[in-house]
């Protein structure tokens, strides 16, 4: 993709924002970054680190017992926890694991800051797109500085992806397989991927691919045990694509999930007075779900930011370019999390929500505006996809109902009853 070229004062725009951005990332976020652990690191780093002292691993996923270990390795985290990060993907760390925790996040700081270098390489052979632009495409992320700050390690998973759609676009099909399932067995929803592949009959890619998501779960397993995967997949992972693994109600998350239960679910702390109860209505609109995406998380957008950029570029339409690079701002933007009782007032807390889905729909227009002419939608394969994705709905929403339907009757033992307010108010003794 050739980009074409902007005027002189143009460049120097760029250039001084970039400088900006850079000075910004150098003086702010690594400054912060260095200095503390913060949330997200000790969780990878501690699991790690009792990998390689050959602790018994089967009670990771138990809060109470991740906390006695935290104590015990004298990490100064008030929280941490395991749920709902797979564990293959904490031996990222294991060779850190004999350092001092803020001294090994220093060392992984480093190495994701490094790892910029083989990604804007990627997303040049891709897009066309000049260094400048990319690094401003990275400096401008807020979720970039979010990955750094709180030690995640999504700038890696990025790297995976977009190693795989090049490795994809140069016809090494193996290689983007293998890519793929690495990057499926550290965070699971790239496995989506694979159903691009079984699509376009990319068999190579995607026996590669099942290949090594299936040897790391292997060596996972071995590593860790049989009780955590069981523990992960009956537990964890259900409780995840409910977006229920982290507080569902944290609407900071822009996710379809913390919308749905702000709106029908009520919890006599955080959602006391939903704007409908209704689990029916909770339960038919899960399928739409987007679990628990943290503003971290959104340092993928990255790949498709510069895609997209490119292309308005490439054929000069500025005002395009102007739209997608605020509607991505907002996207990556974060946001406070709203008190309980809003009703439909939340919707004005979630402007990463309606961004996200706009884009998305737009991208899908853009896609079906450039098909070929020839090309079948309703094949007999396609609607044997539609009718999975509709027997798995059904099967989600029956589930989510009952499960739903139980916990708040379990809800109402658990409150007094109006009669004893008045009485439990006074204080006895």
């Amino acid at each position: 993709m050739r980009v074409a070229r902007t005027a002189p004062y143009f460049a120097w725009i760029e250039r001084s924002i970039l400088l900006l951005a850079v000075l910004y990332l150098s003086f702010h976020t690594l400054p912060h970054a260095w200095k503390q652990l913060n949330t997200d690191f000790p969780n990878y780093y501690l699991t790690a680190k009792l990998v390689g002292e050959h602790t018994d691993m089967a009670r990771a996923q138990e809060w109470v017992w991740l906390q006695r270990q935290k104590d015990l390795h004298a990490i100064p985290n008030p929280l941490i926890a395991l749920v709902p990060i797979t564990p293959f993907s904490t031996l990222i760390l294991y060779p850190f694991n004999g350092l001092e925790p803020l001294t090994a996040k220093h060392v992984w700081i480093v190495c994701n800051l490094l790892l910029l270098i083989p990604l804007a390489w990627f997303l040049r052979r891709l897009t066309g797109l000049s260094y400048t632009r990319i690094a401003l495409a990275f400096a401008l992320s807020l979720p970039l500085h979010h990955n750094l700050l709180d030690g995640q390690f999504y700038i890696l998973l990025l790297l995976l992806i977009v190693a795989a759609l090049w490795s994809d676009v140069e016809g090494h099909d193996a290689a983007a397989g293998a890519l793929v399932g690495l990057a499926a067995a550290c965070k699971i929803f790239p496995a989506v991927l694979f159903v691009l592949f079984w699509k376009r009959r990319a068999w190579k890619a995607l026996i590669s691919g099942l290949l090594t998501c299936g040897a790391c779960l292997a060596f996972a397993i071995a590593v860790f045990g049989t009780q955590i995967h069981h523990v992960y997949l009956h537990e964890v992972l259900p409780a995840t694509l409910r977006g229920e693994a982290l507080p569902p109600y944290a609407t900071a998350s822009g996710s379809i999930t913390s919308l749905l239960h702000y709106l029908f679910l009520s919890e006599p702390e955080w959602n006391p007075h939903p704007w409908h109860v209704s689990v029916t209505a909770y339960a038919v609109l899960l399928p739409t779900v987007s679990t628990i995406p943290a503003s971290y998380n959104f340092v993928l957008i990255v790949l498709p930011l510069c895609v997209l950029a490119a292309r308005a570029l490439t054929q000069q339409r500025c005002r395009w370019l102007f739209v997608i690079l605020l509607a991505f701002a907002l996207i990556g933007a974060p946001f406070p999390s709203a008190g309980p009782g809003r009703g439909l007032s939340i919707l004005f807390f979630m402007p990463r929500l309606p961004m996200m889905m706009a884009a998305t729909a737009a991208m899908a227009v853009l896609l079906w505006r450039e098909r070929a002419p020839s090309t079948r939608f309703w094949t007999l394969e396609n609607r044997a996809f539609a009718g999975l994705f509709l027997l798995s709905a059904g099967l989600t929403m029956m589930r989510t109902l009952k499960l739903e339907t139980f916990a708040r009757k379990e809800m109402a033992y658990r409150l007094p009853a109006d009669h004893a307010m008045g009485y439990l108010r006074s204080s006895p003794q």
